[in-house]
């Protein structure tokens, strides 16, 4: 494993803690999403949901699978990890925090349309809800920082309450203003919605099942978690299925289609300031539902919910940043320093600072829209990277030990492959395809590669000596002017490396490394000895790496991974 051994975190959670996290998470997105679908797919925004909830229990079922074999932080980062190499890891992790980072905009964006619904107009239009939802994310990040404990007990019962209360919502809107002929009405095929607008709907309809990755994050901190981390995730597919595949239907039936001057729309997806519900769509049903006496306690009571809800769901984004951050610190995929813990607070600050700070900038824009393919894209490509990464297990690690194998298999060749990573694989063209959150989530990826390159890149002094280097007896320099004193290693992929802590408990007395640091196993270098670079095998036959600093007489030398060259990853690795 490509970590350093530092102290783990408590396992404390079971089933019920895991669920209300994930379902704050997943079971908050119908507060924004059933606008931006209804903007696009119309009165097919049921059918989309349906869709998108099928996919979402076949994604459900590779995060089960993958995170009970290696039940640790890090999601679709640490699947790829295990399955392919760093690089992939690296690509995962950082779709990993563009969502977190969109999941922290959004929720905090939506948060003033629902309190502006009830009680100040002026939040639900710009700068209003910009400023709001700046201080919302600003407020959270310093909470975070101080590291207030998280109330179990509380997210469990905000978490059983969001599901009763979208519950009663299907319920009382199946009796009072569910119409069969509505349903049907708002439909005309190919022109309302035209198949384009329906299709670009699928992807942007899988941001109200994102937050399933919350679970796999948390699962250095699960008990029994073999049992309870499935348990978890199926408990939250039955409840957000349940409730994505009614309240759309509820909500055509309570605010239908309406076409005028051959312009089709329902005031789910229209703006506030145009007289719709966009901002705040549940709250735009209740008061559609005809409710009498209860009409405005229901209101008040759906409204002040889905704020808090859309409030908790913000802070587990940010959560989620600080855990991700650690975690790809450890794996040297983002800069030492973002890692750094606060010398009194004992939390990543750093990065939950920054990575706040971006969110805020996404949200001066005003543009939800935006927001939404921002985080359709970055979960598109988290989840094809977890399908990937669960099917190549499959393949290269058949005899793992698999606490929970995901429903559907396909036998090609004495080989059990899944079939609801392989089916669930094809869902992600639309959204990976669709343009303008491809475009922006590609920039997103394009500073994280450069990142990379700044942080796994060492370049390292010559070897010792003043003579001409034996690789190249013109010269100790390689054609180009590079200097050849780096490390020899086979070509290859990149490898997992086990990284180890630096310290002074690393050396012995004399200032050398530790013997266990040294990967000549047998070997005792004198002091004026150059070390054997060569990769010695790891137990059972495959080669390992230790990533560390020795010191030779000629200055520091850094053990790279398989296929990392004088250049970087993708670089040929230097040859004798």
């Amino acid at each position: 494993m490509a970590r350093r051994q530092l102290p783990g975190l408590q396992r404390v959670l079971g089933v019920n803690a895991l669920f209300s996290t994930a379902y704050g998470n997943v079971g908050s997105s119908i507060y924004y999403a059933l606008g931006l679908v209804a903007s696009f797919a119309l009165g097919l925004t049921p059918v989309v949901f349906i869709l998108t909830g099928v996919i979402f229990y076949l994604t459900a079922a590779t995060y089960s699978e993958a995170t009970a074999m290696y039940p640790e932080a890090g999601g679709s980062s640490s699947f790829a990890r295990h399955a392919f190499n760093e690089f992939w890891s690296f690509f995962a992790a950082w779709g990993q925090m563009l969502n977190y980072v969109i999941t922290i905009a959004i929720s905090a964006f939506f948060v003033p349309h629902y309190v502006g619904g009830l009680f100040w107009p002026f939040l639900k239009t710009s700068p209003g809800d910009i400023i709001f939802g700046i201080a919302v994310v600003a407020l959270l990040s310093a909470v975070n920082v101080v590291g207030v404990a998280e109330a179990a007990a509380l997210n469990i019962a905000l978490a059983i309450t969001d599901f009763s209360t979208q519950l009663l919502l299907v319920v009382v809107g199946g009796v009072l203003v569910l119409s069969p002929h509505t349903l049907i009405a708002n439909v005309h095929l190919g022109t309302v919605p035209h198949w384009k607008d329906f299709l670009i709907a699928i992807p942007v309809g899988m941001i109200a099942y994102t937050g399933i990755e919350t679970i796999s994050n948390m699962a250095e901190e699960a008990k029994d978690e073999s049992r309870t981390i499935p348990a978890a995730i199926n408990r939250v597919v039955i409840a957000v299925f349940a409730i994505y595949a009614a309240l759309p239907v509820v909500a055509l039936s309570a605010l239908p289609v309406r076409c005028h001057a051959g312009r089709c729309q329902t005031l789910l997806g229209v703006a506030e300031n145009q007289g719709g519900f966009a901002g705040d769509p549940v709250l735009g049903i209740v008061k559609h539902l005809h409710l009498g006496a209860f009409q405005h306690a229901g209101e008040i009571y759906v409204g002040l919910l889905a704020a808090t809800i859309l409030f908790i769901a913000t802070n587990a984004g940010i959560i989620g940043v600080s855990r991700l951050v650690y975690s790809m610190g450890l794996h040297r995929q983002l800069p030492d320093g973002l890692r750094q813990l606060h010398p009194r607070f004992r939390t990543p600050w750093i990065g939950i600072l920054i990575f706040g700070g971006i969110a805020c900038l996404t949200l001066i824009p005003g543009q939800a829209d935006f927001l939404g393919n921002m985080y359709a894209f970055g979960a598109m490509l988290s989840f094809t990277i977890a399908h990937a990464a669960v099917i190549r297990l499959r393949l290269i690690d058949p005899d793992h030990r698999r606490p929970y194998r995901g429903p559907g298999t396909l036998s090609v060749r004495g080989r059990r492959l899944p079939l609801f990573a392989g089916g669930r694989r094809s869902g992600h063209v639309p959204g990976l395809c669709h343009g303008h959150g491809a475009a922006r989530g590609g920039g997103h990826r394009g500073g994280g590669l450069a990142d990379r390159w700044r942080v796994r890149v060492h370049r390292l002094p010559p070897r010792a000596g003043s003579g001409p280097d034996h690789h190249h007896p013109g010269g100790d320099r390689a054609p180009g002017g590079r200097h050849r004193g780096r490390v020899r290693l086979r070509a290859g992929g990149l490898r997992r490396a086990r990284l180890l802590p630096r310290g002074d408990g690393n050396r012995s007395a004399d200032g050398r490394p530790a013997a266990s640091w040294d990967p000549c196993a047998g070997h005792d270098h004198g002091a004026g000895e150059q070390p054997d670079r060569r990769l010695p095998p790891r137990a059972g036959g495959a080669g390992g790496v230790s990533d560390r600093r020795g010191e030779g007489p000629g200055g520091t030398a850094r053990q790279r991974p398989r296929g990392e060259g004088p250049g970087g990853p993708g670089r040929a690795p230097d040859r004798g």
